[in-house]
């Protein structure tokens, strides 16, 4: 198995900016220019104004932070009332612009540590190559393509099907609170023919979301190798 590329690697912080803003301050649009400058954001707006939500606080897009001693791109930034979510290539990148933009903050604006432990929530999105056609060498999934491509022979449209995409789905525990999870493989859109390229989204860090998809590889290479 083969990564790639990492697609998005999105950490969401639940904190309230009421313990997060600094005393006396009721918004963070006072600080956005300022964090414009540092991080050398293209775009910074509230959410209504790039996706279609309307949060009172700035949303900032396509900036920039040095990273294990490399110039690492923040896809967005985006604050709201009880959380920061933080957008980049993979998770561990997102943590590590969390952490420097809020000791940014808390140095040069007094903003505050808060006294509460912080729930994170993660996403993330890679692009794989598997080596074969995914779950093509699972002999269940085989036989039940034999059995769509005879429904479609029965109406005289020939044609051979095969697995396309696979959705497992939930309930996980952040902190005290119950989220829905998922992982998510599928055909990557847009592929080059000949290709067996997969997407994958899961609500995992990044790096735990690679050994999960090499674990699965290993079980279906069990799986190829067992006598059918």
């Amino acid at each position: 198995m083969e990564i790639l590329s990492y697609m998005n690697g999105i950490a969401t912080f639940f904190i309230s900016m009421d313990e997060f803003l600094p005393l006396g301050r009721a918004s963070l649009w006072p600080f956005a220019q300022a964090i414009v400058d540092r991080y050398d954001f293209k775009a910074a707006g509230q959410a209504s104004q790039l996706d279609g939500n309307a949060p009172d606080e700035p949303t900032f897009q396509n900036g920039q932070f040095e990273f294990a001693a490399q110039t690492t791109p923040v896809l967005q930034l985006r604050f709201s009332g009880n959380r920061i979510a933080v957008n980049c290539s993979r998770t561990d990148q997102a943590e590590a612009f969390f952490d420097e933009i809020t000791e940014y903050l808390r140095s040069e604006f007094s903003f505050r540590q808060s006294k509460r432990k912080i729930s994170v929530a993660y996403t993330s999105a890679v692009v794989f190559s598997p080596g074969r056609r995914f779950a093509e060498n699972v002999q269940v999934f085989s036989d039940l393509s034999k059995v769509i491509s005879a429904g479609f022979s029965d109406m005289n449209q020939e044609g051979d099907f095969y697995l396309q995409s696979a959705r497992f789905a939930g309930v996980t525990k952040l902190g005290d609170q119950l989220q829905n999870s998922s992982f998510v493989i599928e055909e990557r859109a847009g592929r080059p023919n000949g290709t067996d390229w997969l997407y994958s989204l899961a609500s995992m860090k990044t790096e735990v979301h690679v050994k999960t998809l090499e674990r699965m590889h290993e079980r279906l290479q069990t799986f190829q190798s067992q006598p059918t």
